[in-house]
């Protein structure tokens, strides 16, 4: 990425990537972009009401992403900690030493009608790989797992673990 200002320290280590190729700190966003930044935010408030999630924190193209697809699926992000699929079997973690499973990368965790939902892991590798790791998770009746591009790019798979019955209606809807 090309800083839009290379003498600005902050559009250089700091700055959003913008889906032009550019880095830019707010103060030297191009004007192209200041608008659809101000619509993102503004959207975002709906449904990532905690701010950005680690990747469209500085990435505009996986903002744009995110929104789009939390919008489009009626989810809203979580503000649980837990690291595991228990929150979405209870909606609550019930575990002292709560950490992430090791196929766990770029987790975020969503809701749809204030229950929980979905479990989104955004872990660098293959599909055939992951899959590999996850294949219990598969024959779980109580998930509905997928596993295909998501809004965080950059080489990832999106492990979207839904709660069976979510995933069904939203296939009803």
């Amino acid at each position: 990425m090309e800083p839009v200002n290379p003498d600005c320290h902050q559009c250089k280590d700091h700055g959003l990537n913008l889906p032009d190729g550019h880095r830019a700190c707010q103060q030297h966003i191009p004007s192209q972009w200041r608008s659809t930044l101000d619509d993102l935010d503004h959207r975002a408030q709906r449904v990532i009401p905690d701010g950005w999630p680690y990747g469209p924190n500085i990435d505009v193209q996986a903002r744009i992403d995110l929104i789009r697809w939390a919008e489009s699926l009626g989810v809203k992000h979580s503000g649980t900690r837990c690291q595991q699929l228990h929150w979405l079997r209870s909606g609550q973690c019930q575990e002292a030493d709560c950490r992430p499973l090791g196929w766990m990368d770029h987790t975020t965790r969503w809701t749809r009608d204030g229950e929980p939902a979905l479990l989104l892991t955004q872990p660098y590798g293959s599909p055939e790989t992951l899959r590999e790791s996850i294949g219990w998770l598969l024959e779980d009746d109580a998930f509905y797992v997928a596993m295909e591009p998501s809004w965080y790019g950059h080489g990832t798979t999106g492990i979207f673990v839904w709660r069976s019955d979510v995933w069904q209606s939203l296939q009803e809807d």
